[in-house]
């Protein structure tokens, strides 16, 4: 997948609670951002599963 890198601003207490998660987790900042957005899209509607996730949910079903 490509990456595009850009400058964004965030509430500095956001900041804080990114670093501290990272730091806890052991998953570098940009990793946590990336997994926030796209849970952002996918719970408004921007994207939706990937073909893997679907077919795994359908063979999970009874």
């Amino acid at each position: 997948m490509n990456r595009i890198r850009e400058t964004i601003e965030v509430a500095e207490p956001l900041w804080r609670a990114l670093e501290q998660m990272s730091h806890d987790l052991g998953v570098d900042r940009d990793a946590l951002v990336a997994q926030a957005l796209f849970l952002l899209a996918k719970q408004n509607g921007y994207v939706s599963p990937t073909p893997w996730c679907s077919a795994r949910r359908s063979r999970e079903r009874p």
